[in-house]
């Protein structure tokens, strides 16, 4: 914002209120105790306006909702338990729901969003996208 129009915007506010928030010299500017009074009071208000733009970013960003994914039962152990819990707890705002199957492949379902296949053959062709590790 150009000095000239923040300098006016300050003389309106101190009209509006009928007290001088700044001494102004040639050399300097200094708040008066009224001017003072009042950045100790608005700080933690604008403070707090700040936190909330910080949490509706946050909130309009960061990924929600449900998670579903279907793991063989080799997966569980402690390696997928521990990427999980970071993704878990990198993201709170969603909830992921593990669970697992024993057959050799899964079933087709769409109620998963997820589903880690295990094999050591090419599998056979499916809508499924393959990616190894």
């Amino acid at each position: 914002m150009p000095k000239s129009k923040l300098s006016r915007r300050l003389a309106k506010l101190e009209e509006h209120l009928g007290y001088q928030l700044l001494n102004r010299t040639t050399r300097k500017q200094e708040l008066t105790e009224s001017g003072l009074l009042l950045y100790r009071s608005c700080k933690p208000h604008l403070e707090a306006l700040s936190n909330v733009e910080d949490d509706l970013h946050e909130l309009n960003t960061a990924p929600k909702g449900r998670l579903n994914i279907l793991l063989p039962i080799e997966f569980f152990n402690q390696v997928i338990g521990t990427i999980v819990t970071n993704y878990a707890k990198q993201y709170p705002g969603v909830m992921v729901h593990c669970s697992h199957y024993s057959s050799a492949l899964p079933e087709e379902s769409y109620q998963y969003d997820l589903i880690f296949v295990l094999h050591e053959t090419d599998l056979a062709d499916t809508n499924w996208v393959e990616s190894s590790f």
